[in-house]
């Protein structure tokens, strides 16, 4: 279990929807979940606007750059963008087919658009959006076990999702826990900083020596 996970249960129980202590609703109530705008290949372009797939949501999950590989010209995302909307900040983006429930908060305001079908994208304006988040992993993770296991096709459709239910935690509960999240980021950033500063005057040291 990581000290993320840890905390989450250390404070909301091992499962928070059916300990009792709050009111339970569905996340279609709550959330407003949708995909995208079909993109045809025929669309592509060789530079213009990032179009990810489940490949560049899972790396940007795990903090890394995106290997972009397809883009849509910035007439085309323009378009989208005033018909249907955009991922905004504080978005979270899902795989939803294959590998499912990987993750990524959207922290940019610079814009980028998704594969319709294999991701969806899930906008919750009265939850912490990093709170959200790790609810979301929760209820994504019991779903697997429950439906998954043994299965030939790995998906979860939108309606599915609408349909689970999430507890009503406080939101002085939900910022504290963000807060708990952000500050650990914060530290593993600085100590990345840190090993990387030692290991660039290692070597200049090394030289020199």
């Amino acid at each position: 279990m990581n000290i993320f996970k840890s905390e989450f249960v250390e404070m909301f129980g091992e499962n928070p929807v059916e300990n009792g202590k709050w009111k339970i609703t569905t996340l279609g109530k709550i959330a407003e979940i949708g995909s995208s705008k079909r993109i045809f290949a025929s669309e592509y372009v060789s530079s213009g606007i990032p179009f990810y797939r489940s490949k560049e949501i899972i790396e940007l999950s795990k903090n890394l750059k995106p290997s972009v590989e397809l883009f849509i010209s910035k007439e085309r995302y323009e378009e989208i963008k005033n018909k249907n909307g955009v991922p905004e900040i504080g978005d979270i983006l899902m795989t939803a087919v294959g590998t499912i429930g990987k993750f990524w908060e959207v922290n940019t305001d610079k814009p980028f658009y998704y594969k319709d079908g294999n991701l969806v994208y899930i906008r919750c304006k009265i939850f912490n959006s990093t709170f959200f988040r790790y609810i979301l992993e929760s209820l994504i993770e019991a779903f697997k076990q429950q439906n998954l296991v043994g299965s030939a096709y790995s998906a979860l459709t939108i309606d599915r999702l609408k349909q689970m239910t999430v507890p009503m935690i406080e939101l002085d509960l939900q910022n504290k826990f963000a807060a708990f999240v952000q500050q650990i980021d914060k530290s593993k950033f600085v100590l990345q900083q840190q090993l990387q500063f030692i290991k660039k005057y290692a070597i200049i040291f090394k030289k020199i020596k």
